[in-house]
């Protein structure tokens, strides 16, 4: 199965922060000021309100060569869950491990440092209706720690 759920945009933010710096197919813009454009005011493909959030499909890599980044907007790569996910585990050694409870039928995650310890370094503290969900604050969890 191919996942396809990407991240949100606060976790976008953090990845950026964070050195991020995978060749990703998806880009969020985010509109730093205002621009009126002449013909069509604040919208289409030269207008736009400072605050505003786009999704391309565009290829960036953050920080570097295709990041368009610049006084009127920034860019954030959009990668999916799970290559969030093996980039951290793969460049920063954080696992992060997701339970489903069959008792309180909901999902928590649990993060791990893989090098060293094999201690819960890190564990929710609420429980989630979705894998995806619970998924996404444990990868900010982990944006976090870093």
């Amino acid at each position: 199965m191919k996942e396809h759920i990407r991240v949100n945009i606060d976790t976008a933010k953090l990845a950026k922060e964070k050195g991020f710096d995978l060749e990703i197919k998806g880009t969020i813009i985010e509109y730093l000021t205002d621009k009126k454009d002449s013909e069509h005011g604040y919208s289409g493909s030269f207008g736009w309100r400072k605050g505003e959030i786009e999704y391309d499909s565009g290829y960036i890599i953050n920080n570097g060569t295709h990041d368009y980044t610049c006084e009127n907007y920034t860019c954030y790569a959009h990668p999916t869950q799970s290559t969030l996910q093996a980039w951290l585990r793969d460049e920063h050694s954080y696992h992060i491990a997701l339970d489903y409870g069959i008792l309180c039928d909901k999902w928590s995650y649990h993060i791990y440092k893989i090098v060293g310890s094999s201690d819960v370094i890190e564990e929710s503290e609420f429980q989630y209706e979705k894998y995806e969900d619970a998924l996404e604050v444990g990868l900010q969890m982990v944006l976090k720690l870093l």
